[in-house]
């Protein structure tokens, strides 16, 4: 297992990102984060307007619209959770937790600026 770098490097490695140019390949990533995250979106805003329709259509209940709903919520869950599990099968180096503490240390930064 890898060791883990000090918090000396981890501010030269934040200092480097920093001062890195935005090339073609960080704009296909965040083209590819914005079209998830667009599509969830989607997702979510359809199923509020094809809702009352397979209610009049199919005479659902109430309780059965909302399990409709929750289906596609879980299957975003799913959806979410799949990328990290086929990484932790198919890489022998991935570390979950260092990739949980990373991802929250980059969501608190986010957030605290």
């Amino acid at each position: 297992m890898p060791s883990q770098p000090d918090f000396h490097e981890s501010i030269q490695l934040l200092h480097r990102m920093d001062d890195s140019r935005f090339t073609a390949r960080h704009l296909r990533i965040y083209v590819t984060a914005l079209f998830g995250h667009f599509m969830d979106g989607f997702v979510i805003n359809m199923t509020g307007v094809i809702i009352p329709g397979l209610i009049v259509t199919y005479h659902l209940t109430s309780k059965q619209a909302g399990h409709f709903s929750s289906s596609l919520f879980a299957g975003m869950l799913i959806g979410a959770v799949d990328g990290l599990l086929l990484q932790y099968w198919l890489d022998p180096g991935f570390d979950p937790r260092a990739w949980v503490r990373s991802f929250m240390h980059s969501l608190f930064d986010g957030i605290g600026r």
